[in-house]
């Protein structure tokens, strides 16, 4: 599917190995797919809604029936690749922005007249995850410093400028791949990242999976979408447990679990599903 061997990656590489774009987002993928595949048939899940955060939208297009193993594998094989080549042309940055809402970050982000940055990640009330070069980014703290904005920067160790116009010269090859692309009607609900709201057309779907690269991913409108579709339960498959902290945050009532090993099942047996 992706011509990789997946588990000499996932078992045997080393940290630097594994950090590379081109690896990260396909070991993902399939740690995501592998724990998918074992909720189904050992817990009988069978889930209401899918959303995955950034790379993760991969996993949810399968987990909702769009796409095909094979090419989810291909598209995130694809996505990555083009990726890691359009970070080699021009060094970007990401980094949280802890503590103001959206819209003060936005506004500072307006502010900037030199260099490239965006909201990359609305991933929940005051926290907002920034991407661009390192003209744009010193131009951000320089504002929030001007201004006396209250606020919390953390890089991230990431090795581009990730849902940015940065990635913007693979946007006609990537959007060419998908296209060939054989989808599905969604067999759940899915979220795109790009609208963080329901999207049941499979053509829509094609546009958003196209434009998700250099697109931010809108994570609080899919935690807002949860809400509004009455859901009590999430279940965070791969690696971490981000997207279950954002939850909690954003919304402390869900009920929410992660699963990234064996033990983390054992979690999973008193939970509705």
């Amino acid at each position: 599917m992706t011509g990789m061997d997946m588990a000499k990656l996932i078992f045997d590489s080393d940290e630097e190995e594994l950090k590379r774009t081109m690896n990260t987002q396909p070991a993902m993928i399939t740690v995501e797919i592998a724990i998918l595949e074992t909720l189904r048939s050992e817990f009988g899940m069978k889930p209401f809604i899918t959303a995955g955060h950034s790379v993760g939208e991969a996993s949810a297009l399968y987990c909702a029936g769009i796409l095909k193993r094979e090419d989810a594998f291909r598209l995130i094989a694809e996505r990555a690749r083009l990726m890691e080549r359009e970070s080699k042309k021009k060094e970007g940055k990401m980094y949280a922005v802890l503590g103001p809402e959206d819209a003060v970050v936005n506004a500072v982000i307006s502010k900037v007249k030199d260099g490239i940055v965006v909201a990359a990640n609305y991933n929940t009330n005051g926290q907002t995850v920034i991407s661009g070069d390192a003209s744009g980014m010193d131009g951000f703290m320089k504002t929030v410093n001007g201004e006396n904005i209250k606020a919390r920067l953390l890089e991230l160790k990431v090795s581009g400028a990730w849902h940015s116009p940065l990635m913007s010269g693979a946007s006609e090859e990537y959007a060419a791949f998908v296209a060939g692309l054989e989808l599905a009607e969604p067999s759940v609900k899915f979220i795109p990242n790009v609208t963080g709201a329901p999207e049941s057309d499979k053509e829509a779907i094609r546009r958003y999976i196209s434009r998700q690269i250099t697109s931010p991913v809108k994570w609080t409108g899919t935690m807002g979408t949860f809400l509004k579709e009455g859901i009590e339960s999430v279940v965070e498959i791969g690696p971490g447990n981000v997207l279950t902290g954002l939850m909690k945050r954003f919304a402390p009532n869900i009920e929410r679990r992660n699963v990234d090993k064996l033990a983390d099942l054992e979690n999973l047996k008193n939970m509705e599903m």
